[in-house]
């Protein structure tokens, strides 16, 4: 049996990455409770009471949006010690925001993990605060392990692998439905299109974790000169379905540098005319040039 066996876990904020965090806990560590703002109806034991959370979980798991966390954790004040181990799978928030938000009163992880862990399929990096040493990182990665794979990471590579692991399920959702579009545009049901395209996608991922091998060195054992296979690359490469994933990650990453720094995405909007643009246009010269351009756009009368 492990030494954290029966360790007590609280998670705080029940949305959809905390819930699936703690129905995905609950089978291995039996003391999973949520802190919640108002009582819900949910499958997980909750409470609104921070103290008594606080005095009953040794890890305590952050999961509310990252704008809250400074909120959150300041409002705790010293309810929150050393005796906690502070986990957080907010996107974005580095380890040392996290201690600033805590003013160094417990040992602080970072977490960027996926929500396949209800299916403990997950997939977590483990980044390690100042104060996290050697038996606080066993810990967490125990933890995480229980919900899928968990590694250690550098905090360098955490925000490139939220776009990867994090955001990753979503984009792969999506290629599993238009595999499934694909199939019943081809006479296949949907339930067995989807479950077709879904368990090639398991196979596939488990040929490259268990072989060892590049994907291309795989993919080319499928695809036969002049056959089938050949034929669907060439039309994914004329797609950009392969530059398409590249930029999905890409500004996934870059949005949750921006949700690190707390501070919300400015929208665009149109550009105002200046005084010089608004002159430009007044000016004879523009008005007529305006004037022939309309007037070639006009549409001629018939004879």
């Amino acid at each position: 049996m492990s030494e954290f066996q029966n360790v007590s876990i609280g998670v705080v904020g029940l949305g959809k990455l905390g819930s699936v965090i703690a129905r995905g806990l609950r089978n291995r560590y039996p003391a999973v409770q949520g802190l919640v703002r108002r009582a819900n109806k949910t499958d997980v034991d909750t409470t609104t009471d921070a103290n008594a959370f606080l005095r009953g979980a040794r890890i305590v798991i952050l999961a509310v949006k990252p704008a809250q966390a400074k909120e959150t954790l300041s409002a705790w004040g010293d309810q929150l010690t050393s005796s906690h181990l502070l986990i957080s799978v907010c996107a974005g928030l580095t380890t040392q925001q996290l201690e600033e938000f805590t003013q160094g009163r417990c040992p602080v992880v970072r977490a960027v993990t996926n929500t396949p862990c209800l299916v403990g399929e997950g997939m977590t990096g483990l980044v390690a605060g100042v104060g996290a040493g050697e038996t606080e990182m066993r810990l967490a990665r125990e933890v995480f392990s229980a919900l899928g794979r968990a590694l250690v990471i550098p905090e360098s590579k955490a925000d490139a692998m939220t776009g990867i692991a994090g955001c990753g399920p979503a984009f792969v959702f999506q290629i599993l439905e238009g595999l499934m579009d694909a199939g019943i545009r081809n006479g296949l049901a949907a339930r067995e299109a989807l479950e077709m395209a879904a368990q090639t996608l398991i196979g596939a991922s488990q040929m490259v974790l268990q072989t060892g091998q590049h994907p291309s060195e795989l993919r080319n054992q499928v695809t036969t000169p002049g056959g089938a296979t050949i034929e669907g690359v060439v039309a994914m490469e004329k797609g950009r379905v392969r530059a398409t994933l590249i930029e999905a990650v890409t500004v996934s990453v870059k949005r949750a540098k921006e949700l690190g720094g707390l501070a919300p995405k400015k929208p665009l909007r149109p550009r105002k005319a200046t005084a010089a643009r608004k002159r430009s246009a007044s000016t004879p010269a523009r008005r007529s040039a305006l004037s022939s351009s309309r007037a070639r756009r006009r549409p001629k009368k018939g004879l």
